[in-house]
């Protein structure tokens, strides 16, 4: 189902994307890391190079290239009726999972306590005392689908929104108390995307254009606000000489130590030449079958394997260009491609504004490439659900249909 066609942005375009703003952002990180220099966080060795670039820039041209190619592809279109149906199962499906979860924590007020009044180590105790249960709290990626169906739907009742706030307000809890910012991005993402694409004209037109800056600026605020609690008055703040240099510095850091540690995965342990890992670590941890398949694939922990013997383990992302040169090899450019091209896809349904499956998965690309540099999300255990759920719902309609005939 179709509505009025939104408007183009140009950042929401996943070619000009990458073109003007992720190939620049790399070609600054990469410049500014230029000095003998290593970055105080981490001890270590400077594996990122010119050659290390190049991988990554003809990595990004593979992936510009797939999405050149831009077929229209239309179905697995979802009625009115069938998306009021899905947004209350997927609503109540994250509820419970973060029930369960966080539960326990509720009913431990000290302990929450304890972290917002900044006390050293309370984050890390709350990790270590309510861990994740694989299967169920996994479940709560599933307010991500919700958050993108939300965003396309017209006509948007009372209930529908007070479910959105409900499920906005359990991942900022989760962010806060879990550090785990990239939930938050994960949930508010398809709602900014969609409303700058509704934007149509005035000033809040030019305003749009340069929402990137306005991220970056947004991405600073959101790690100052979060990390607090987490690392500057647990560790840090007997480090720098005040909390904005910290947060510029770790940002930065988190960026430019992740294309290191990937660069450094790919020189230590090589590339093409092992069975994958990283795009296959959803199937690894799958409830019950994961461990059959892990054992069977034999593919070892290449993160822990270099992190302990080459680099700081508290700086555990091998971003998303490296880690499929790990898998793949020269084939990685060929993966590339495919991803530039399903980018392609669902960014036409989603500009269309069709009501659809493949419309509802275009955040989903979005953030894989605004993350590509720091962390392999499209293949990534937390988008696992999102795409599961598309996938069985998708599989069970169509039996049902041809039953029904």
């Amino acid at each position: 189902m179709s509505f009025r066609p939104l408007n183009k942005v140009w950042w929401i375009d996943p070619t000009k994307l990458v073109t003007f703003f992720l190939a620049p952002l790399l070609i600054v990180i990469f410049v500014s890391s230029q000095s003998d220099v290593i970055l105080s966080e981490s001890m270590t060795l400077k594996y990122f190079s010119t050659y290390e670039f190049l991988l990554a820039i003809l990595c990004m041209v593979s992936l510009v290239a797939g999405t050149l190619i831009s077929p229209k592809v239309s179905g697995l279109s979802i009625s009115l009726q069938e998306s009021r149906i899905l947004l209350k199962v997927l609503f109540y499906t994250s509820l419970t999972a973060y029930i369960v979860w966080f539960g326990d924590i509720l009913r431990n007020p000290s302990l929450l306590l304890e972290v917002i009044y900044g006390n050293k180590g309370a984050t890390y105790k709350v990790r270590e005392t309510y861990e994740t249960m694989p299967g169920i709290t996994t479940l709560t990626q599933l307010s991500i689908l919700y958050s993108c169906l939300y965003a396309l739907l017209p006509d948007k009742d009372r209930s529908q929104r007070v479910m959105l706030y409900i499920l906005v307000a359990l991942t900022t809890f989760r962010a806060f108390f879990w550090s785990e910012r990239l939930a938050l991005i994960e949930v508010v993402i398809p709602i900014v995307i969609v409303g700058c694409l509704a934007v149509r004209r005035g000033k809040a037109r030019c305003i749009v254009s340069l929402m990137p800056l306005i991220g970056i600026a947004g991405i600073l605020i959101l790690f100052a606000l979060f990390e607090y609690h987490r690392t500057w008055v647990n560790h840090y703040i007997n480090i720098y000489d005040n909390y904005f240099e910290f947060v510029t510095s770790r940002v930065f850091s988190y960026y430019y130590l992740a294309l290191n540690s990937g660069a450094g995965l790919i020189n230590e342990l090589g590339a093409g030449q092992n069975t994958p890992f990283y795009t296959l670590q959803s199937l690894y941890r799958l409830p019950m079958l994961g461990e059959l398949i892990y054992n069977y694939m034999e593919p070892g922990n290449p993160t822990r394997d270099f992190l302990y013997r080459f680099a700081d383990p508290e700086f555990n992302n091998m971003s998303g260009v490296f880690t499929v040169i790990y898998d793949y090899g020269a084939s990685a450019f060929v993966v590339f491609f495919l991803i530039g091209f399903l980018a392609r896809i669902t960014y036409r349904s989603f500009i269309s504004a069709e009501l659809s499956w493949l419309s509802l998965m275009y955040p989903i690309f979005f953030i894989s490439l605004i993350e590509l540099l720091r962390v392999n999300y499209i293949f990534s255990v937390r988008v696992f659900p999102v795409f599961a759920f598309a996938f069985a719902y998708c599989i069970s309609k169509f039996i049902f249909s041809r039953a029904s005939r």
